[in-house]
């Protein structure tokens, strides 16, 4: 009777860290820092996540045409990822108005992750964004 018990338990921890594997293996390759960039009738559109082992991000960015560039303010929080959901909910934010601020949550799929390409699909209208990795320096 022990022996079958332990083979049992031996077993389902078997199958529960192989579960958890891709999970694992996804976090893995989406923590660094990953850039889009799309051009728009002669505008140059560039954003910047960067995925940090702590679960939490910042996404910052810039807006380019003729000669200027103007940056974006900087989002930050914190995300987590469950299968290919991507969720990422945003600190709040002070709104000019003087209202209260504003947290917000997006939710993301996942449609493909590897070393060098992030692509992601926003979970309400599924318009995807391609992103490459940044080569750390």
């Amino acid at each position: 009777m022990r022996a079958s018990t332990v083979l049992v338990l031996v077993a389902s921890a078997l199958m529960a860290s192989c579960a958890t594997r891709p999970d694992q293996q996804q976090r893995e390759l989406l923590v660094g820092q990953w850039q889009h960039t799309v051009g728009v009738f002669g505008d140059k559109r560039t954003s910047a996540w960067a995925f940090s082992n702590d679960g939490s991000f910042l996404l910052t960015g810039y807006s380019q045409a003729r000669g200027m560039r103007a940056g974006y303010v900087p989002e930050g929080g914190v995300w987590t990822l469950n299968g290919g959901t991507l969720e990422l909910r945003y600190l709040p934010v002070a709104q000019t108005d003087g209202a209260p601020p504003l947290a917000r949550t997006e939710i993301r799929r996942i449609v493909k992750l590897t070393a060098e390409e992030f692509v992601s699909a926003d979970a309400k209208y599924g318009i995807e964004l391609a992103y490459r990795r940044v080569a750390p320096q």
